[in-house]
């Protein structure tokens, strides 16, 4: 199947492919309110369910990011995953597209950045995932600059919605910072699917 060849009207997800770049420390219930058919990544039956009542999917802002392309591949070790890291010199872009939409007509590594702002923490929280839709076609992830996990499946993954838990790295009633490095090896590249935080049992504003 072509990158991009194909449009899921809901996300898509297979027990099989998720665990291996899931991080399962502790989700806290959240995927027990999930349920989940394990058929290939694209069966149209192997969807998400409608999210149950108590489980809230808030999404974080499509513009204002921050992004740089890294052919070099040193971000890391210049810690462009810390918190505090300026990034005020990155040029702007938003997610939901592939970066050459954006005028970027590259394949390779490339950072994504932005802040976010939690309310104060309600006093019932079972959890809280981040959601990717897709990223093209991999992905590491940091919040406040704490690593929060990867996807990681090769080329098929550009199409592969993926959830990470991110419950301890939250700052309730702070500015949060969110970066992800992705990285394609062939034609398109980058976050071209919404990015949403799954939280039970609680309701969210999210500010920009």
């Amino acid at each position: 199947m072509a990158k991009h060849s194909r449009v899921y009207s809901s996300i898509t997800v297979n027990s099989r492919t998720r665990r291996p770049f899931s991080k399962r420390s502790d989700i806290r219930g959240i995927e027990a309110l999930f349920k989940e058919d394990p058929k290939a990544p694209d069966s149209p039956e192997a969807q998400l369910q409608p999210l149950p009542k108590d489980v809230r999917q808030l999404p974080l802002p499509k513009d204002g990011w921050r992004f740089k392309l890294d052919p070099q591949e040193k971000g890391h070790l210049k810690k462009w995953f810390a918190a505090a890291f300026d990034d005020s010199g990155w040029a702007q872009i938003a997610i939901e597209q592939a970066w050459q939409k954006a005028g970027y007509d590259y394949v390779g590594a490339a950072w994504y950045r932005r802040d976010f702002t939690l309310p104060e923490k309600p006093a019932r929280v079972a959890g809280v995932q981040i959601q990717f839709e897709a990223v093209d076609e991999t992905a590491r992830v940091w919040i406040n600059g704490k690593y929060v996990g990867e996807h990681d499946i090769g080329p098929d993954g550009w199409n592969v919605p993926f959830r990470l838990d991110v419950t301890e790295a939250m700052r309730w009633g702070q500015q949060n910072q969110i970066t992800v490095r992705a990285r394609n090896t062939e034609k398109a590249g980058g976050i071209w699917k919404p990015v949403s935080l799954l939280a039970s049992s609680l309701v969210l504003h999210i500010s920009s």
